[in-house]
């Protein structure tokens, strides 16, 4: 494998780069920065430096780092730096306009005015559901046994698709590839639900309303303070 050192962990990479040079016979002696506090007591423990250890969680921490986007491989369809995936920023500033144009994505060009418009909406939104809560003017929500909050789901004409985190973005492909379904709520059950697709909905102009179970776990988002 073929790391990318530029947008890798660098304590991780020397530790990657003295394995490959001495063939993994690293001595006692490696780098070990990217180890943490519990793994460094483990390997340089009263009996002396474990190599075995070592490499096992130099291995894990590699498998991790990989999955989080901390170590970067230079040839790879999934795990690439992130900006390789992106557009050139130089053709970015160059060409924003018509690459927004092309995308159906004119609204957005200015980011101030879409994140202003966005904290009034939601601000806005906060306000009404909690009103009508109070009032006992909202018939789709109410608190259950525990002070559990319960949230019923309107009648409507939606699709509804059930899938896991990891397929959570794939699903998006119904509403936009079906020539069949022509709705724009999109709706999955709890294990669908990522933040990311609530903004790949929103900009697809699809509104994403999951089935969230235990709703009174799940974390709130909004522009302003609590309070407010």
């Amino acid at each position: 494998m073929i790391f990318d050192e530029k947008t890798s962990d660098a304590d991780l990479m020397a530790a990657i780069e003295h394995f490959k040079a001495t063939d993994g016979r690293i001595g006692a002696h490696p780098p070990s920065a990217f180890l943490t506090s519990r793994d460094h007591a483990a390997v340089y423990s009263d009996k002396g430096f474990s190599t075995p250890l070592y490499k096992s969680l130099l291995f894990v921490h590699m498998a991790d780092r990989i999955k989080s986007g901390h170590l970067n491989l230079k040839n790879s369809y999934c795990y690439r730096a992130i900006q390789d995936y992106l557009i050139p920023l130089a053709e970015w500033e160059t060409d924003k306009k018509r690459i927004l144009r092309e995308c159906g994505l004119d609204e957005y060009a200015d980011g101030a005015q879409v994140l202003a418009s966005l904290k009034s909406r939601v601000h806005e939104r906060f306000r009404t559901v909690n009103e009508g809560f109070l009032a006992g003017t909202n018939p789709y929500m109410r608190v259950g046994a525990g002070r559990r909050c319960r949230v019923r789901m309107p009648k409507t004409d939606y699709e509804v698709f059930s899938s896991s985190d990891r397929e959570a973005p794939y699903v998006l492909d119904g509403p936009v590839d079906n020539p069949v379904t022509h709705g724009h709520v999109h709706s999955t059950d709890t294990h669908g639900f990522t933040e990311q697709i609530f903004g790949a909905a929103h900009l697809m102009g699809i509104s994403f309303a999951p089935r969230l179970a235990n709703l009174h776990k799940q974390r709130l988002y909004g522009f302003s303070a609590r309070k407010t």
